[in-house]
């Protein structure tokens, strides 16, 4: 499969799990501390940012791949995994840090897909990189049966990522073996700096929640691996996974076979576009180099269909007499006499050749 290139324009983001882990000193990996339950950030199921003006709080955030049609948003790049990369277990339930539906965690907390959306195809989830801090990809990976048709949003969302006072970012921990101060559970560790051996903690008796939310501004209980001195300190950023609608396939009537054919870049986008011309003929797509992609079309008003590369856009069909908003085509001009494909991300306008 072909990996679609983006513009990077969008806020950062990590991957990491849902549980918490301790370790007795040994080396081999422990199981999720809590048991059953997964110890919550925070009383309300979504938090919100403060709106009083009297000191600092706590910013909230969200990961957004997905628009509200659920489609990838500008900046996000799609990678396919490959036949060798194996199957992941299906065993597939919401995210601890989803704030929306369709956020979900696969597998055992080996797998390391705690973090991830499902997809129209229910044999794919769509997972963050874990502790790539800076970037905006996700990972289309394969299951080995099938996925959930959906997911509620779980009740009490913890942060996927969290930014303390000094700029130090952390990710929530999935599994591992940790040596934390007595009296203590490792919530999250270290995303922008591996070699270093600070965490998140929480009281493993849970007297404590890991967020005190006391005031606008939280706080956190923070430590080193291997050691046993704590420090409290204050917390600039949280960010949640946002949630997905699953976009709906097409109705029985509709032929998306409208848009088979040769399609070329127009002269002005022809620098932009990576895969020079292409053919399709739905449902594929076959690109100059010979490599193919399976496309899914979306029906949308005025004859104008969204072209999905299983989460990755293809480009938006627009029949001829039907206009572009040229306000968000970065000086490209539109050609309403033609038939076109709009690539908003990569910034191309293809016609038929």
């Amino acid at each position: 499969m072909r990996t679609q290139r983006r513009i990077i324009a969008i806020a950062a983001l990590v991957l990491a799990g849902s549980g918490l882990a301790a370790c007795d000193g040994g080396g081999s990996e422990e199981p999720s501390a809590t048991g059953t339950e997964t110890p919550t950030a925070t009383e309300t199921s979504t938090p919100s940012p403060s709106e009083t003006t009297a000191g600092p709080a706590t910013e909230i955030g969200e990961i957004t791949p997905y628009n509200e049609n659920g489609f990838l948003n500008d900046g996000w790049n799609v990678e396919h995994s490959k036949p060798e990369d194996g199957e992941a277990p299906a065993d597939c339930y919401e995210s601890a840090h989803g704030t929306g539906p369709n956020t979900v965690t696969c597998g055992p907390t080996a797998a390391s897909l705690g973090a991830c959306w499902l997809t129209e195809d229910r044999m794919q989830i769509a997972c963050l990189d874990e502790y790539a801090v800076g970037e905006q990809n996700l990972k289309h990976v394969a299951l080995d049966g099938e996925a959930p048709a959906e997911t509620p949003a779980t009740e009490d969302p913890i942060p996927l990522w969290v930014e303390l006072d000094d700029g130090s970012t952390f990710a929530a921990v999935h599994g591992g073996a940790w040596s934390p101060p007595d009296g203590y559970l490792v919530a999250y560790s270290r995303a922008d700096d591996p070699e270093t051996l600070e965490e998140i903690l929480i009281p493993d008796d849970d007297s404590a929640p890991i967020f005190d939310q006391s005031e606008d501004l939280w706080t956190v209980t923070v430590g080193e691996d291997g050691g046993q001195d704590v420090a409290t300190k204050t917390v600039n950023k949280v960010w949640y996974m946002a949630g997905r609608v699953i976009p709906e396939g097409p109705d029985d009537d509709f032929s998306p076979e409208i848009v088979n054919g040769s399609w070329c870049p127009t002269p002005d986008t022809e620098g932009n576009a990576t895969h020079g011309c292409y053919t399709i003929d739905y449902p594929n797509v076959e690109y100059e180099d010979g490599e193919t992609d399976e496309i899914v079309a979306v029906s949308n008003d005025g004859g104008v269909l969204s072209l999905d590369l299983d989460g990755a856009p293809l480009g938006l069909y627009v029949p001829v007499d039907t206009a572009l908003d040229e306000s968000g085509m970065d000086g490209v001009e539109d050609l309403p006499d033609q038939e076109r494909i709009w690539n908003s991300q990569t910034v191309t306008l293809m016609v038929r050749d």
